[in-house]
Formats: C-alpha cells, structure tokens, sequence
C-alpha cells in the first residue's frame, strides 16, 4: 500500500526516491549502488591524490588508471564464466566480490598507520606539486599500490556491470518497474560518488575515516544482497523470481 506506480517515462528524483523507499528489492540493491558510486569517486579522487602521487608521484597517475581499466575489462571475462555455471551464479560472485572490495579499505588502512609518508602531517600543504616520480618510493610501494589498483579493476565489474544486470533480473517481469528500477539505481550511483567527494573535501583527506566509511559501506551493501537472495528474491536468473516488491 502506497507504493507509487511506476511509468515508462523518464522519472522524476522525487518519485525515484519513493519507489526506492516503498520496494523491498530495491532497498536491498541500493546500497551496492551507493557504495561503488563512493568508491569510483575515492578512486580517482582522494586516493590518486594522496595515495598514488604522494608515494610514487604524478606519472603512476596515468599507469593506475590504466591499469584498473585493464584489470576491469580483463575480470569481466572471469565473472561471466562464473556466473554462468548454475551451481555459482551471481551469488557466489558477490560472495568472493564483496569481501575483497572491502578488505582492499582494510587493507590500506592499516597500512596508512604504518606508513608515515601516508599520514596528513607529512604532508600539512594540500596544495604542495607532488614530483613526478618519488625517488624515495619502495618495491614495496610500487607492488602494494599497484597490487590494489588491479585488486580494485578486477571486483569492479561484480560490484558494476554485473549489478545492473542483476537489476534487470529482478525487475524483467515489469518492463516500467525495471525503467524505474535502473534509473533509481543509476541516481544511487551519482549520489555515492557526490557524497565521497564531499566527504573527502569535508575531511581535508584523512583518508583512515574514508576507509573505514567505504569498508562499512560495502559490508552493509553485502550484508543487503544476502537479505534480498534469502529472503526476497533470487538474484540469479535461473532461480525462480517471487514477486516480493511488498514483500
């Protein structure tokens, strides 16, 4: 009850925003949504800036970028092939995909508190011209960072493409649900990245709150996706799909 009606044209973010509240199965989906929008905004914005430069300088800048297109272009091969055994399915491609986006936050966390040319006191100016290439820079370093951009490029089409594609499952029924469904969905996307931004900018960097903020948010996103396959709908095509909108 009180649920809107959906429509085949464009919808407005008012009416999104509702449908987004009134649906169960979009309320589980919209959290992963929110938070690969955050991660795509810290990727290359906060970490570029004081992670990628400030260790190995501004010319890595360009090789991460690459980099994580490859590694991302690259895994949608692997996932396909995993979503595609029936006995996998999207299911256990979030299950690997999920925990290793979120153990990437962790992991850099802790190394930011080992590491003191990562700590905000090192570097007080944040309008200081990083060089570019940092003669002071590790293997270490080079693998550490390198090793998280492909870790990154490589869950990005499960947390991504494959989201969307989960949506268009979910929703296939109802051709006006799945417009409403993947515009609501895309406009989560465009607030997580917003909102990382302003929260970088608020922040003046601190990157351990940002990590512990996007590591919190892809546990919840993971903690909701396993809500919605157990108890509302199945992610997977060839599961059988309730009708769980109010569910």
């Amino acid at each position: 009850a009180g649920q809107p009606t959906p429509t085949s044209a464009v919808p407005s973010p008012l009416f999104l925003c509702k449908f987004i509240v009134s649906d169960k199965r979009m309320q589980c989906m919209v959290l992963i949504f929110l938070a690969n929008g955050a991660k795509n905004g810290f990727f290359v914005g906060a970490f570029m800036d004081r992670v990628v430069s400030r260790l190995l300088g501004t010319t890595a800048l360009g090789m991460c970028g690459g980099l994580y297109g490859l590694c991302s272009v690259l895994a949608m091969r692997f996932w396909a092939r995993v979503c595609g055994r029936p006995s996998w399915g999207r299911r256990w491609a979030y299950v690997f995909a999920v925990p290793l986006q979120a153990g990437f936050f962790i992991a850099f966390l802790v190394w930011s508190f080992y590491n003191p040319r990562l700590s905000d006191a090192a570097h007080p100016s944040t309008d200081e011209k990083a060089p570019p290439i940092r003669e002071d820079a590790t293997m270490f370093d080079w693998a550490f960072v390198l090793g998280g951009v492909c870790l990154l490029g490589i869950v990005n089409p499960v947390c991504d493409a494959m989201s969307r594609a989960t949506a268009q499952v979910i929703f296939r029924n109802d051709k006006r649900e799945l417009a409403c469904a993947v515009s609501g969905l895309q406009m989560a996307f465009s607030l997580g990245n917003a909102l990382q931004s302003a929260l970088s900018l608020s922040l003046r960097g601190k990157m351990h709150i940002q990590y512990t903020v996007l590591c919190t948010a892809f546990t919840m996103a993971g903690l909701t996706l396993l809500h919605l396959h157990r108890h509302i709908t199945r992610i997977d095509p060839t599961a059988e799909l309730p009708d769980a909108s109010t569910a």
